[in-house]
């Protein structure tokens, strides 16, 4: 039976929405105009786009000593297991929804160090909601470039967001008993005793890491985007981005596929910035994000993958 299965289910459920996000994603290529985008791309400046993996490796560095940080007082983990796992797990989400690559890094980090899957999953939602917190106050920028009374509303609505994050972490936990929905309130009340098991100098570090990793992004994005031969100032630039990841993890599809370029392309164009253009942009970021998570996940032993998903106890 196709859904007597849990596994199966999930299984065809992400082949599903994989073959559904390919499709988009060529639609939309389609629409930008196959050879416009290939004559995008073979103008490119190589040296902007070498400045741009460079940003963009940089990012991912600090992404990992974020999760390095966050992991750090649960797990013997070492700077070099941290970068491995988050690379893997950007792998994964290339291919799979966000969840999964999530699920796999928190199950690695059971197999490998003996981390309970719960505490786990509890970091990883600490690493998730930062980038949820910074993506939304990047959105915000483009209000910025829309007016300029919007760039002081974007200052305030970030501000709120990052009170609100804060206030979330740090409610007595009677307060937070008075939510109504149960999942809701065991949720946050999980999420508030990881915290408080990481440390609050973790968590203004994780904060740092989170905010140099985005301004790295954004630069890598903006040389992506003037090798192409455009220039949009940074902050656009940052916030057509992360309204993009914000989309593609919105939608479930893997990797955020076509929905991630469809809102890219919808917001760039406000810009005058050609669609070919856009998607050029962001199927460039998958690449270079995927191949230098892929080079170095090969500098480590085999032996750190092929076991770790046989069994979960």
């Amino acid at each position: 039976m196709l859904f007597g299965n849990n596994k199966m289910d999930s299984r065809v459920l992400n082949k599903i929405l994989l073959l559904l996000g390919l499709f988009l994603l060529a639609a939309i290529i389609l629409v930008a105009g196959p050879v416009k985008l290939l004559e995008a791309v073979s103008r490119a400046n190589l040296w902007l786009l070498l400045a741009a993996a460079v940003f963009l490796l940089a990012a991912t560095l600090l992404n990992s000593l974020r999760f390095h940080l966050l992991a750090k007082p649960s797990a013997s983990l070492s700077p070099a297991d941290s970068l491995y796992l988050v690379c893997f797990s950007q792998l994964v989400n290339q291919g799979a929804s966000a969840m999964l690559g999530d699920a796999a890094k928190a199950l690695l980090l059971k197999k490998m160090h003996n981390l309970s899957y719960s505490k786990g999953v509890g970091i990883i939602w600490v690493e998730r909601s930062l980038d949820v917190l910074f993506s939304l106050i990047c959105v915000g920028f483009i209000l910025g470039s829309l007016s300029p009374q919007g760039f002081y509303l974007a200052i305030a609505i970030g501000l709120l967001l990052l009170l609100a994050w804060l206030a979330v972490l740090f409610s007595p936990e009677s307060l937070l008993a008075l939510i109504p929905l149960e999942k809701a309130k065991a949720g946050l009340l999980s999420f508030q005793k990881t915290v408080k098991g990481i440390g609050v100098n973790v968590i203004a570090k994780s904060l740092a890491c989170t905010f140099f990793a985005f301004t790295a992004t954004g630069l890598g994005a903006l040389l992506l985007l003037s090798a192409l031969g455009y220039n949009l100032d940074f902050f656009t630039v940052l916030g057509v981005v992360f309204a993009g990841f914000l989309a593609g993890i919105a939608s479930g599809l893997p990797g955020g596929l076509g929905s991630r370029e469809a809102a890219m392309a919808f917001i760039f164009a406000q810009f005058g910035v050609p669609v070919a253009v856009t998607v050029s942009v962001s199927l460039l970021l998958r690449v270079i994000i995927s191949a230098e998570s892929f080079v170095i996940c090969q500098l480590f032993p085999a032996s750190k993958f092929p076991t770790a998903f046989t069994h979960q106890n």
